[in-house]
């Protein structure tokens, strides 16, 4: 086994700290999907109740409920204290993803 380098453990933490930031961001992205998929119901169903295209809304209004299902019954949709917590924690791994890239640039230079 290779001896460790200052630079290649920055490059390997700078790595680990991607992949958290790419897992903890598509979980987020599928939270964030779903509160979008909420606020659409929420404005169809008020169409409706308005009387504006009728027909079309109550067919969108079928699809986005299907969909809504679908993430219900997956077992993906989470509390929205858990998306706050996954915002921090992919904010957290950016500031050490950035001191450590920084800090591989330093130790490569000297």
């Amino acid at each position: 086994m290779d001896a460790l380098t200052p630079k290649g453990l920055a490059q390997s933490l700078v790595g680990k700290h991607e992949q958290f930031i790419q897992k903890y961001s598509e979980e987020l992205g599928a939270g964030e999907r779903v509160s979008v998929l909420m606020e659409k119901r929420d404005q169809l169903r008020h169409w409706i109740v308005d009387g504006k295209s009728k027909d079309k809304n109550v067919k969108a209004l079928a699809v986005v409920e299907e969909e809504i299902k679908k993430i219900e019954d997956s077992g993906l949709l989470k509390p929205a204290s858990y998306y706050k917590t996954l915002k921090e924690k992919i904010s957290e791994h950016e500031k050490s993803r950035d001191y450590w890239v920084s800090r591989g640039k330093e130790v490569g230079s000297t």
